[in-house]
């Protein structure tokens, strides 16, 4: 099994996905996946890895001709035992895992078969690094589903819950906010671009990314705004005193 991620909430800093701030929580949630060595999985930059079979072949087959054998003469079986293998290179099949134990296996019409050199062999170490490597990825896919999970709200929820990979998550709420929901988004993006307000705490060059953030995301929305609008708002959003109204 590859490593445990860490997705509790409890380091996302940021508003769950709630209806109308899909623009805001994708860019918060794409840094906490970044963060965490996730995003390539959500992304699909990191591929899905082909599942390799649960047992190496060549270890099934002689435990299921052992079993064959113990059934027709069990005299022959105990002469021939076959030392029980893990199912999985992590050991977490029946039996033991140690390699040092095992003995030769006869094989019914085929000679004889030596288990440790299966342990050995290339093909069962290229076997083990697949299986590891799959694992891995699984965990991760797991672990950006949670943590994108537990920062959507449950009213949106429903509509990812039987989604059973995290790239298909992601895919579906960019659909779904960027598409169904642009004419809301509009509205929303309006709705914070005449609210927005300058503390004088912020810089000022922050004070104007959230108008540079917001043009995009009327452009992604599928609406321009003219640059005089957008200017305007800026302006509007000011102190009214009498040093910043020599600056406007």
């Amino acid at each position: 099994m590859g490593p445990a991620v860490d997705s509790s909430s409890e380091t996302l800093q940021f508003p769950k996905l709630n209806g109308s701030n899909y623009h805001t929580w994708a860019d918060n949630m794409k840094s906490a996946l970044q963060a965490k060595s996730l995003w390539g999985v959500v992304s699909g930059r990191e591929r899905r890895p082909p599942e390799p079979p649960a047992d190496y072949p060549k270890l099934a087959a002689a435990s299921t001709t052992y079993a064959s054998v113990a059934a027709t003469s069990p005299s022959a079986a105990s002469a021939t035992a076959v030392p029980t293998v893990p199912s999985t290179p992590s050991g977490k099949g029946k039996g033991s895992s140690s390699v040092a134990g095992a003995s030769k296996t006869t094989t019914a019409g085929s000679g004889t078969v030596d288990v440790f050199d299966i342990f050995q062999s290339k093909e069962y170490r290229s076997w083990e690094l697949a299986v590891k490597r799959y694992e891995k990825w699984l965990n991760k896919d797991d672990a950006a589903m949670g943590l994108m999970r537990n920062a959507i709200e449950y009213m949106q929820r429903e509509s990812v819950i039987s989604i059973d990979n995290s790239q298909s998550i992601w895919d579906h709420l960019r659909t779904n906010f960027l598409g169904q929901h642009s004419g809301i988004n509009v509205y929303y993006h309006y709705q914070q671009l005449y609210s927005k307000k300058w503390d004088g705490i912020l810089l000022i060059s922050d004070h104007i990314g959230f108008y540079m953030n917001i043009c995009r995301r009327f452009i992604e929305a599928g609406h321009r705004v003219d640059d005089i609008t957008i200017v305007n708002a800026l302006l509007l959003s000011l102190p009214r005193t009498p040093t910043w109204e020599v600056v406007k």
